[in-house]
């Protein structure tokens, strides 16, 4: 749990800094907001892939994390 706030947090930081950034060159919310979701569209079917497979993997440690902890939990 520990692992998905932590990510979630740096997710929201990350975005905070575009925003700014992006509003300092001039920008409105709508228009920032805009640029950070167009990198995905621009984005080749290799690199979609590559970020797919890594969400992926992530997933899978994830998930064997929690089944470890679970089946060392007594009960």
């Amino acid at each position: 749990m520990k692992v998905v706030f932590s990510s979630l947090t740096f997710l929201l930081l990350l975005v905070g800094t575009v925003l700014g950034m992006d509003m300092l060159l001039g920008l409105t919310v709508y228009q920032s907001l805009d640029n950070i979701l167009d990198r995905f569209s621009m984005m080749e079917a290799a690199e979609l892939f590559l970020l797919f497979l890594f969400f992926t993997f992530w997933l899978l440690n994830l998930l064997t994390v929690w089944l470890r902890r679970r089946k060392n939990t007594p009960s």
